[in-house]
């Protein structure tokens, strides 16, 4: 075909008649030699279409643009997954309700940082007896107060001794820190 060695099996001979089909949605009939010669001309690959029709249909095709196209959209792709992913994907502190002020601030920042990556964050506090009734309840609200986390639900029990909260980014308050940074 247009740039290829030597004739492969489904090529007509030079002289057939074949149908061009045009990127434009026009279509011509010529022969398969002029066909090559305006691939060769434009720099162009000939592709044949519908070899079983008659006559046959063949399209000139830029293959580096579309193998770029490709290349492009596979990313795109590719970036969606990983998106979705870390919507899905979710992270979890833990902590108990004894912590000391700054592993609290330490585990509050890096609950913080996942959010701001785009994941969920589970947040579970763990209370012992000998600590005061409401210490635990006191260390979740320190997390639902982050910046860019919306509450997922309220904090809840679960078990006799764990406070839990799921914290979700909050993209509109993102969206609206953003915009206030550029203007």
């Amino acid at each position: 075909m247009g740039r290829s060695s030597g004739k492969h099996s489904s090529e007509p001979d030079g002289s057939t008649e074949i149908r061009l089909a045009r990127a434009d949605g026009t279509n011509s009939l010529m022969t398969f030699d002029e066909l090559n010669q305006e691939a060769q001309r434009t720099n162009l690959v000939v592709t044949c279409v519908a070899a079983h029709t008659t006559p046959p249909v063949y399209r000139l095709v830029d293959v580096a643009k579309q193998n770029a196209d490709a290349y492009r959209r596979e990313r795109e792709r590719k970036a969606g997954m990983l998106e979705q992913r870390r919507t899905q994907t979710t992270k979890e502190v833990k902590l108990r309700a004894g912590t000391a002020e700054n592993d609290a601030n330490r585990a509050r920042n890096q609950a913080a940082s996942f959010l701001e990556q785009g994941y969920r964050v589970k947040v579970t506090v763990t209370q012992r007896r000998i600590d005061p009734p409401d210490s635990a309840k006191k260390m979740l609200e320190r997390f639902t107060t982050l910046e860019h986390a919306k509450l997922m639900g309220e904090p809840r029990m679960e078990g006799a001794s764990k406070h839990v909260c799921v914290l979700a980014p909050d993209k509109e308050a993102k969206q609206k820190k953003d915009a206030a940074t550029t203007t």
